[in-house]
């Protein structure tokens, strides 16, 4: 154990290396590229309600200092939503009153009055604590911040007030002085949002002062080796960002603070080693760059660099200004350029002093001064000639004889076109508006490939004035998409089994596409067709097995692909075995199903080794909730591997690659206790830890994989 103990300890130090090298002197250039990258999808996709790619990409670039880009389409959206979906309550859900508060804290972020969201009071939504507690302990948490976030009032006929919601946070702190949405075990995620919540009144009560004090030390306790938390299904960056947050909102720097930082590593470098590069963050350390992963993350530097900087925290929004008067307008519109000196960068500004204004009151908008109004009209005036004139641009652009590689021209011109209001539309030449749809014909016509033979391949073809092509289908790729056809016919919508028979003919028409050259590929009309309506319905019936009722079908699909067939067969265990696995686990862990896993590709007939972990679902078979699952693999040599899965509702989930016998177990004991006190457990039968670098970020693995659990932070029921 001597040994095992010092290559340990090795193995943490060089993890503590890798990632203090790879946060220190950059976490700058992350902060800032991430930035870059979310402000770049905010240009390319509206921003909108949602959970990805709204309010928490809102929030963290609004927090940062960074100007939202297409502020202005943002707000109509949410507007588009809220009335559509808001009823006479002022409650945009029926049960998730966080709908609610995010939207109030995000709109708060961008200086905008939630009092009037297309007419609607967002905090007048929040008036019942029945209502927020439909969510368990999330809606009270959030109603909190929401409205702490800019000392809001409480709603008209509030049937609470602020302590009355601390006071409930308070109730629903475990024992151990953390929170969670369920059970008895305390969770990373929810206890850092409960102390985001919490820490305006640190100073102003004992009882707060002693929750939040125990829950901190909880905290640094929980914090792994390499810096890191994470829920019951594992490390991610979720889980760390969280906790970031809320030592940052207590005003304790999670870089600094001795009790936060383990073997050199600090949350900060933890959370850094989730970076990808280029921006953004991955979800778990293994994992890949993640949308909902990549926001928390920023948001949570976001809060870190308030902190060191001297600025509120991250959800403590007194520092904005809420604009709502005339006089805010009329600054907003003397910061504007002149209208000789506009361009098309100050685009989203104008809109927002235009949106401002037209928000005003008529009151209100008499006392904007006229010069001013005058102003605003010359510059959107001039700023719809620029839009004119970079639409004639991008069209002139276009080649006169259209080639497959000037599709992308194509589109951006059309799309920008598209976005122009009708008098800005008016505007460009209606000989260049007649070249664009001329060109959009003749890409079209380029690919239904009509037209007579000619030697070069589809990417070398062009259309000559007048709409002629230079080539037509091949008859391989006629033969392929009439295979696919036929099959996409002969599929009910409601199939879900298929006959050896019907999936070797899939797999004929599926190798005939494969078949083709790339250039051949782009005339396969039918594919998407296919893939939609008949491979997407084999996935899921070669990813169920139904005798074992083992379910595989919740995978991504460059994961486990649509041809890979889950393989599961009933196994035993030994009774020496299962003394041996008890010895770990506990005497009194309940032992459910054993099941051993394969996997085959049915294009090779070869056994499929999964690209990753695989998402597995199983019955409980009488593990009951608030167990710690924990999946037993039996390895080749005979020793045990031991993977952490999860039970709710009935059903075991585990994220694994490794294929085998497998049992589920339910132990009373929690993963620490298990593994973090049995130093007896010999070295084959205990969760190990590994370190390795990967793409310069440290990772860890626990066991063979760490499992990731996706928090929707708030919006979890």
């Amino acid at each position: 154990m001597k040994v095992a103990s010092v290559e340990k300890l090795e193995a943490l130090k060089a993890a503590a290396e890798a990632i203090a090298a790879e946060s220190e002197g950059h976490i700058e250039d992350i902060f800032e590229t991430t930035g870059d990258y979310i402000e770049g999808l905010a240009r390319e996709h509206e921003l909108t309600f949602a959970e990805i790619g709204g309010e928490w990409a809102v929030i963290g670039l609004a927090r940062a200092g960074r100007t939202v880009p297409g502020k202005v389409d943002y707000l109509e959206n949410v507007e588009a939503y809220v009335e559509a979906n808001i009823d006479e309550n002022e409650r945009l859900h029926p049960s998730k009153s966080t709908d609610n508060s995010r939207l109030i804290v995000a709109l708060t972020a961008l200086g905008e009055d939630v009092t009037n969201v297309a007419g609607h009071n967002l905090l007048q939504g929040l008036d019942s604590m029945e209502y927020l507690k439909k969510q368990g302990i999330n809606g009270p948490i959030w109603a909190l911040i929401a409205l702490d976030c800019h000392n809001y009032d409480l709603p008209e006929g509030a049937d609470y007030n602020r302590y009355d919601l601390v006071n409930y946070i308070l109730d629903c702190q475990l024992e151990d002085g953390g929170w969670a949405l369920a059970g008895t075990k305390a969770d990373p995620d929810m206890t850092g949002m409960a102390l985001q919540a919490l820490a305006p009144y640190y100073d102003k009560s004992p009882e707060v002062k002693a929750a939040v004090d125990k829950a901190v030390g909880l905290l640094s306790e929980m914090q792994s080796s390499v810096g890191g938390f994470g829920s019951i299904d594992g490390a991610s960056v979720e889980s760390v960002a969280q906790v970031v947050v809320a030592l940052t909102a207590l005003g304790i720097d999670p870089m600094t603070d001795e009790r936060f930082i383990k073997n050199d590593i600090s949350a900060i470098d933890n959370l850094c080693s989730f970076y990808v590069e280029g921006g953004g963050f991955r979800h778990i350390p293994t994992g890949s760059l993640d949308g909902m992963a990549t926001e928390q993350g920023y948001y949570a530097l976001a809060a870190w660099f308030r902190l060191i900087n001297g600025q509120t925290a991250l959800y403590d929004m007194t520092d904005v200004d809420i604009v709502k008067t005339a006089d805010d307008v009329s600054e907003m519109i003397e910061a504007l350029p002149d209208p000789e000196e506009v361009t098309l960068e100050d685009e989203d500004a104008i809109e927002e002093a235009r949106d401002a204004y037209d928000k005003l009151s008529d009151e209100e908008k008499e006392k904007v001064p006229s010069e001013l109004v005058e102003k605003l009209e010359a510059d959107e005036e001039k700023l719809s000639e620029l839009k004119a004139e970079k639409a004639e641009e991008l069209i002139s652009a276009i080649p006169d004889t259209v080639k497959l590689s000037d599709e992308d021209a194509i589109k951006a011109a059309r799309e920008y076109f598209d976005e122009l209001s009708d008098e800005e539309k008016a505007m460009v030449d209606e000989a260049l508006v007649a070249k664009l749809e001329k060109a959009e014909k003749d890409l079209q016509a380029l690919k239904d490939a009509q037209g007579s033979q000619g030697g070069g391949t589809p990417s070398g073809g062009t259309v000559v004035p007048g709409g002629e092509t230079a080539y037509q289908v091949s008859e391989a790729t006629k033969e392929a998409d009439k295979a696919m056809k036929d099959i996409i016919d002969a599929t009910p919508e409601d199939k879900t089994e298929f006959t050896d028979e019907e999936i070797q003919a899939i797999i004929d028409a599926y190798e005939k596409y494969e078949a083709l050259s790339p250039d051949e590929k782009l005339f396969a009309k039918n594919y998407k067709e296919f893939e939609e309506k008949v491979l997407s319905k084999l996935a899921d019936d070669l990813h169920y097995d139904e005798p074992t009722e083992t379910d595989a079908r919740d995978n991504a699909e460059d994961v486990l692909p649509w041809h890979v067939k889950l393989n599961v067969s009933e196994a035993e265990l030994t009774d020496e075995q299962i003394a041996a696995i008890k010895e770990v686990l506990g005497e009194d862990a309940d032992l459910g199903s054993v099941r051993a896993i394969s996997y085959t590709d049915i294009l090779t007939g070869k056994d499929f080794v999964p690209r990753g972990s695989i998402k597995i679902m199983v019955p409980a078979d009488g593990i009951e909730e608030g167990k710690t699952v924990v999946f037993v693999r039996v390895k080749e040599d005979g020793s045990f591997e031991y993977i952490q899965g999860k039970v709710s509702k009935g059903v075991l989930t585990v994220l694994t690659d490794k294929t085998g016998p497998m049992a589920a177990f339910g132990s009373s004991l929690s993963w620490e206790e298990i593994f973090n006190g049995k130093q007896d457990v010999e070295p084959a039968k205990k969760s190990r830890i590994w370190l390795y670098v990967a793409g310069g970020a440290a990772v860890l693995l626990i066991g063979a994989l760490i499992l990731g659990k996706r928090k929707k932070d708030e919006d979890e029921d």
